[in-house]
Order: structure tokens, then sequence, then C-alpha cells
């Protein structure tokens, strides 16, 4: 009977073993979390001294300050106010980016929006030929979908020539003012 009682002797001791390193390891992980919560609690009340200074201050400011914060929430507002116009844009962008044709050709002429597409990309240097293929590349690779009608190079070369005489015909305007300027005798 004693090698019995020995055994469960032994098996109670193991598992008493067992135990306090258990409880070992949960004091450990309490340890961490007041630690973990203790740093939590300093830094919420950094956060409110923050806070009261702040409100505090807000309300011993000179005109300045009061002028740079008014600016502050203003701007705030403004930042808020696009953001919501970039939303609604985007929203128009998916709706128009889904639906299955893209009008670019309407009562005879082509929409504004192509017609400025045109200026931008001659404006940054593509060359009158090629301006059709870059719109339809990009648009094939950005949107994966094909478009319609667009102008051809004639229409981006007419574009070209009106814009060089409008150039033309402003210059001497600016030539002359820059004269009545820099020699006003």
């Amino acid at each position: 009977m004693s090698s019995k009682q020995d055994e469960v002797i032994v098996d109670l001791s193991c598992e008493l073993l067992g135990k306090h390193e258990e409880i070992k390891e949960k004091d450990e992980i309490i340890e961490t979390l007041k630690t973990n919560l203790n740093r939590s609690l300093k830094e919420k009340l950094c956060a409110q001294k923050m806070k009261w200074y702040y409100k505090n201050k807000r309300g011993n400011m000179n005109n300045s300050e009061i002028e740079s914060y008014s600016r502050l929430d203003f701007l705030s507002s403004k930042i808020r106010e696009l953001e919501n116009e970039k939303m609604e844009i985007k929203e128009k962008q998916d709706f128009v980016l889904k639906s299955e044709d893209i009008c670019l050709f309407e009562n005879g002429k082509y929409v504004d929006t192509v017609r400025m597409l045109y200026k931008d990309l001659l404006f940054l240097g593509v060359r009158t030929n090629n301006v059709e293929e870059v719109i339809r590349t990009c648009f094939q690779r950005i949107e994966g979908r094909e478009l319609g009608r667009l102008p051809k190079s004639a229409f981006a070369k007419y574009m070209l020539h009106e814009a060089r005489a409008l150039r033309w015909q402003q210059q001497p305007r600016v030539k002359i003012f820059l004269i009545y300027i820099l020699f006003p005798w």
C-alpha cells in the first residue's frame, strides 16, 4: 500500500508543480497587463491635461491667435467640404465609368471635355497626329473599354493653328504694354 500511496503523492506533486508553473505564467501576464494599464492611464492623464491646457489657452488668447484658430476652423470646414465634393465626384465618376456608352459627340459637335482634353494634350507637347491614339490608349488601359468617335488629327491641327493665331494677335499688345512699362518717357 505504501507504494500506491507513494505513486499518488508523486502524481499530486507533479500536478502541484504544474499548477505552480501556471500560476507563475498567469502572474507574469497580470504584471504585463498592469504595466500596460498604468501606461494607458498616464497617456490618458497627459491627453486630458493637454486638452485642459489648450481649452484654457483658447480662452486667454489675443486677437492674432483667435484669428489663426478661426482660420484653422475655416480651413477644417473647407477640407470637409472638399472631401464631400470629392466623394460626390467619385460617385459620378463611378456612375459614368459603369455606364455602357460614353457620349463624346452631341448635336453635331464634340463635348467640351473632349475639346479640353485635346487642348491639354497639345499644351503638354503631344503631337497632333498622336492625340487621338494617346486618348484611346489611356482610356483602354485605365478603363478597359473602347471609346467611340473621337476627333482626328485635323481637329488637333486646327486647334493648334487657332492657338498660334491668338498668340500672334495678342503679342503686339504685350510688346506695347512692356514698352510703356520699361520706357515710360
